[in-house]
């Protein structure tokens, strides 16, 4: 995936100006031998975030998931355990028998997002800490909060508030954020 001629490639399908429709998965030299099928998993929501900073100016940024309510179900020493095998495809084949590139299979590791962040100062240090829940969003979710903060000045509830956008492989969607505000919660 790494290969120059075939990111050029893949480069060329962005459209500077326009939102693009959902780019045909790409087909890596060393993977040209096998079409791949269409996952049709839905992902169970189950990511949470917290940032804390003590008196002493310690800072963390924590996003932690376990997939699904109560992840796996299992708890050990105070936490309960994650479920990521759910950011696996439940079936190794689509309903056409082709494989697909998201299938359990050893060595693999589970498709997921997270963006815990911590920004600096220009004497180093903390000038912001901030992540998201979200699923495959959640690096858009921070990518907005910075912009918001660091580009637009604005303050952390108003950056946060600002609505939701991005891509999941599709157009561009956004997220009217009316109900969630009126309850205190974010969208998702």
């Amino acid at each position: 995936m790494l290969d120059a001629a075939y990111l050029e490639g893949r480069r060329g399908l962005i459209e500077a100006l326009t939102a693009m429709p959902r780019p045909r998965p790409g087909v890596p030299q060393k993977q040209s031998w096998r079409a791949l099928g269409v996952d049709a998993t839905v992902e169970a929501a189950g990511t949470s975030h917290f940032t804390i900073v003590d008196a002493a100016g310690n800072v963390v940024a924590m996003t932690s998931t376990i997939e699904a309510g109560f992840g796996s179900r299992l708890w050990a020493a105070g936490f309960l355990l994650n479920n990521e095998l759910t950011d696996f495809a439940f079936r190794p084949v689509d309903g056409t028998g082709k494989a697909l590139a998201n299938a359990l299979a050893p060595g693999k590791r589970p498709r997921s997002s997270m963006a815990p962040t911590i920004v600096f100062d220009a004497t180093g240090q903390p000038w912001a800490a901030l992540g998201s829940p979200g699923g495959s969003r959640i690096i858009l979710y921070v990518v907005k909060a910075l912009v918001g903060l660091i580009d637009w000045k604005l303050d952390a509830q108003t950056a946060t508030a600002l609505m939701n956008f991005g891509s999941r492989g599709g157009a561009v969607r956004n997220r009217e954020l009316t109900s969630h505000r009126r309850s205190g919660m974010r969208s998702k």
